[in-house]
Parts: structure tokens; C-alpha cells; sequence
């Protein structure tokens, strides 16, 4: 009778056993699986990275080009202002300690104060660029 209640628990421990197997076999191949999701989707990050990267790139170029555009063409306003630093564009008035020159905020010639149309600092405008707006309004 021992021998017959150890061999029924040999037989339940054994189904118990083939189950945990199967359980086992079960979460291998799901491991599996999600490892290759996983891989995969690693793939497609570096991918995008890969992208993101050569957009990075391609943006600081283009900084650095604007940046160097910007400074030729400060560099021709300083030439121009420095070729005719002491006369309004208008009335050739020249200018020096106690007369201040203003620059347009279209073309940036300098006009004194009594040329400048607007006196408001950001729309100020010599008479020719006040003109052509008037002209296109």
C-alpha cells in the first residue's frame, strides 16, 4: 500500500514535471520572440539615429553658411557706411556731435532727424523707402 501511494505521488510529481517543461518550452520561445522584437527595433532606432544625425549635421552646415553670409554682408554695410559716414541721404546735411543719424529700417542709408519720416524708433524711414510704401499701400 506504501508502495502504491509513492507511486501515485512518482506519477503526480512526473505530470507536474512534463507541465513545468512545457511551461518552460512556452517561455523559451516567447523569450526568444521578444528578443527578436527587440532586435529589430534596435535596428530601426539606430536606423533613425543614423538619420538624425546626418539632419544635425546637415543643420550646423547650414548655420555655419548663414553665419557667414550674415558677416559678408555686415561687412559690405560697414563698407557702405563707411564710405559716406557724415551726410543724410535726403538733405546732405552733415553730420556731427549734436546732429544724430538714424538709420531706415528698409534700406539703412542714414537720415537726420528732420528727414526721418517716422519718429517711432522701429518704423523710422528716409523719404524715399516712406515713398515706395506709400506707393505700395
Amino acid at each position: 500500500q506504501l508502495l502504491k501511494e509513492q507511486e501515485g505521488e512518482l506519477k503526480t510529481l512526473q505530470e507536474q514535471f512534463s507541465r513545468c517543461q512545457e511551461e518552460r518550452d512556452q517561455l523559451q520561445t516567447e523569450l526568444e520572440q521578444k528578443q527578436q522584437e527587440a532586435e529589430r527595433r534596435n535596428a530601426m532606432y539606430e536606423e533613425e539615429l543614423g538619420g538624425q544625425q546626418d539632419l544635425v549635421r546637415a543643420m550646423k552646415r547650414r548655420v555655419l553658411e548663414l553665419i557667414q553670409e550674415k558677416d559678408d554682408l555686415w561687412q559690405k554695410a560697414q563698407q557702405l557706411s563707411s564710405m559716406a559716414p557724415g551726410c543724410c541721404v535726403d538733405c546732405s546735411k552733415i553730420f556731427g556731435r549734436l546732429s544724430r543719424r538714424y538709420p531706415c529700417r528698409l534700406c539703412g542709408g542714414l537720415v537726420c532727424h528732420a528727414c526721418s519720416v517716422d519718429y517711432k524708433k522701429r518704423e523710422r524711414r528716409c523719404p524715399p523707402c516712406s515713398e515706395k510704401g506709400e506707393v505700395q499701400s
